[in-house]
């Protein structure tokens, strides 16, 4: 469980194996290495390929995620 505060502008960052996840609450981004802003929303699935550049981005709500 990854709890995303509101006002959180993460930097970007790789990961050496697949994430997958779950949305459970909240709003916010998934900004990519090359500048795609994704939406997410509750009740949504995502996936991050290894060594794929990403970060979490919310405004004024938090996000809280499932991920494997």
């Amino acid at each position: 469980h990854l709890h995303i505060p509101p006002h959180t502008a993460q930097s970007q960052h790789t990961h050496p194996s697949e994430r997958i996840g779950v949305i459970l609450r909240g709003q916010g981004e998934c900004r990519t290495g090359d500048g795609t802003a994704y939406p997410l929303t509750p009740g949504m699935g995502w996936r991050i390929p290894t060594g794929a550049k990403h970060s979490f981005f919310t405004a004024e709500t938090s996000l809280d995620v499932i991920a494997w």
